[in-house]
């Protein structure tokens, strides 16, 4: 975001990231303990809120109920076509036998596969792709999907380009 270095907290970058209507999940980990406070965080768009100290135990349960929330298949299985995701188990597999992806592929299809029927925007495949050292460029994205393209199709799955709008997974369909 552009105006990073003059937000005041961590409140108004949420609050702009929301405004941007990025529905990234978010969990708040603050000192910040007062009833006010976890109103307003929850009021901004985050989706949880935790008061230091905590438990790690506890933040990692927070975590998967947050993934699972927001992303629908943590923890069970959802399949496309003749292909079958296993996102507890980072698992990707066509009738039965796993297939083999670099850990980037994996990731795209992944992301596809939780949006089975819904366009996905390339700027949102690369945000997802994105970590801190290191962001995703619009021709790695390309480089992904064009290998991907390639891998599924025998397995009656497509990736469809909808022009200025993103990508779609969409089975029993040809390009």
């Amino acid at each position: 975001m552009e105006d990073d270095a003059v937000l005041a907290d961590g409140l108004d970058w949420l609050r702009r990231l929301r405004e941007r209507r990025i529905l990234l999940p978010v969990l708040i980990l603050t000192a910040r303990d007062g009833m006010r406070d976890r109103i307003e965080g929850i009021r901004q768009g985050a989706d949880d809120y935790m008061v230091k100290p905590f438990a790690l135990q506890e933040l990692e349960a927070r975590i998967h109920a947050l993934m699972r929330r927001c992303y629908g298949a943590f923890g069970r299985s959802v399949a496309v076509g003749r292909l079958t995701l296993e996102a507890q188990f980072r698992r990707i597999s066509a009738d039965g036998e796993p297939i083999e992806l670099t850990a980037r592929d994996y990731r795209v299809l992944e992301i596809l596969m939780l949006q089975t029927g819904k366009v996905v925007a390339k700027e949102r495949i690369g945000r997802m792709l994105s970590t801190d050292d290191e962001t995703q460029t619009d021709n790695a994205i390309d480089i992904y999907l064009y290998r991907l393209r390639k891998r599924i199709g025998r397995y009656g799955v497509t990736i469809r380009t909808m022009r200025g709008l993103g990508y779609l997974l969409e089975a029993g369909t040809d390009e």
